[in-house]
């Protein structure tokens, strides 16, 4: 079923290592995978019966989520389509025995390779040093450095996962529930927007729209814009496409089409 690619080992500068493991197709998943739905607007989640119970309150206990090394998964969306999603919940002081014996490079190659897009670890709890750059935790006299902690990190990160902390387990569930609800939007497009106009004395003019779409261009910031629009009094570019062609387009109707063209009239 698996094929360990080797220990977990501590590097040259004494900071943890996470060894690669890796599996067969993930293939083998598909049919777990498919019977978990979102049943109309409730989202239904698998919960490790391991987990504590305000967790397991979300919803079904099941050892399904462990064939994926998560703790929680469930049924979302990636691009439109049905996909699978979970997380992996780590308290710090089992974080640190996960690297040690190699679970936590197995759980997120299972997550790999079942085909969730983001693997993420959660890692729950207060993370503290104290002056001499050692971790505060329950280590029965074992010493965790800085170093060490963000060494396993970066290679946890290395490995394909994203991290993420909260506090203590009522902080987990809300942020699980947060985060299917962002999995089970059709797009995320939220940072993909160009800033709006800009004017520092309020209201944007003409001329702050002309220089916000020059400054699309690259190589033409705030000054080099206004620059090209006194030079030519307006911006000196035009559609090669009338109104009505325009309106050709899938989802630009008359409104946006007069806005398009008119951002380019002198």
């Amino acid at each position: 079923m698996m094929n360990p690619g080797g220990p977990t080992a501590q590097d040259t500068h004494g900071i943890a290592c996470i060894a690669t493991v890796r599996y067969v197709s993930p293939t083998r998943w598909s049919t777990s995978a498919t019977r978990i739905r979102k049943r109309g607007n409730v989202q239904e989640f698998f919960v490790a019966p391991t987990e504590p119970k305000q967790l397991k309150a979300l919803g079904k206990s099941t050892l399904m989520p462990e064939r994926f090394g998560c703790d929680v998964v469930w049924y979302g969306k990636d691009n439109g389509e049905d996909q699978l999603w979970g997380v992996q919940r780590k308290e710090l002081k089992d974080l640190i025995a996960s690297v040690s014996d190699g679970r936590i490079s197995k759980e997120i190659a299972q997550m790999r390779a079942s085909g969730i897009p983001i693997p993420m670890i959660v890692i729950e709890g207060k993370v503290q040093f104290d002056t001499a750059g050692n971790l505060l935790w329950n280590s029965w006299g074992q010493q965790f450095t800085r170093g060490q902690w963000k060494g396993m990190l970066w290679s946890m990160m290395n490995e394909g996962a994203h991290i993420e902390y909260t506090k203590d387990i009522t902080e987990t569930v809300e942020l699980v529930v947060m985060y299917a609800r962002w999995t089970n939007k059709d797009k995320h497009t939220s940072i993909m927007r160009r800033p709006s106009a800009f004017s520092p004395w309020g209201n944007a003019t003409n001329d702050d729209y002309a220089v916000h779409l020059l400054q699309g261009f690259d190589g033409l910031g705030t000054d080099r814009a206004k620059a090209i629009i006194k030079h030519f009094k307006g911006v000196p570019l035009v559609w090669t496409v009338t109104k009505e062609q325009m309106m050709e387009v899938p989802g630009i109707g008359k409104v946006i089409a007069n806005k398009l063209i008119d951002a380019l009239l002198k």
